[in-house]
């Protein structure tokens, strides 16, 4: 546990499988920036047809960078640019934020949690469903989940003593 969240209140807003979704979405736009790119790209005599092919080394190439992505973005400020739009960010489970090691474990997952990828992330959806805390498997390997960003680390209230008595009858001053 993080020595600055010790006795702290933690409240937080875990995220479902939608709203989570609707930001990979957003992220999968966000990587048209490097995709277009390195696609092959091609017409024929009618304008309406257009064939975008990416095999071999340039689909690999692609997916390195989408991995870099995520996991530098959500080392780096917890959210990726979808999580962002969609308000959301990834934290430890004791609301700390996460680091390098745990952003890689979490995005190596999703691997498994994307499957089958006839249905994206329904083992991941499945996951989420079932978890009382939103988490997908990256997430409980990592230590990790997906909060609303509004989501505050409060402290506990202070407690107020009572007055001090008065000093004794011999230190008054008469």
């Amino acid at each position: 546990m993080d020595p600055a969240r010790v006795g702290t209140n933690v409240a937080m807003t875990y995220v479902g499988a939608g709203r989570r979704f609707a930001a990979l979405v957003v992220d999968g736009l966000v990587s048209l920036l490097w995709t277009i790119p390195l696609s092959h790209i091609t017409t024929t005599s009618d304008p309406s047809s257009v064939t975008v092919n990416m095999t071999g080394t340039r689909a690999w190439i692609a997916l390195a960078v989408w991995f870099v992505y995520l996991t530098a973005m959500e080392a780096g400020i917890g959210s990726t640019l979808g999580k962002l739009a969609l308000g959301i960010r990834v934290v430890r489970e004791d609301g700390g934020r996460i680091d390098l090691g745990r952003s890689l474990l979490r995005n190596l997952a999703r691997a498994i949690d994307g499957l089958p990828w006839i249905v994206p992330y329904l083992v991941g959806s499945i996951v989420v469903w079932n978890s009382p805390t939103n988490q997908r498997l990256g997430d409980r390997w990592a230590h990790t989940v997906v909060i609303t960003r509004g989501s505050m680390i409060q402290a506990p209230p202070i407690p107020i003593s009572p007055p001090l008595p008065p000093p004794p009858a011999a230190y008054q001053e008469s």
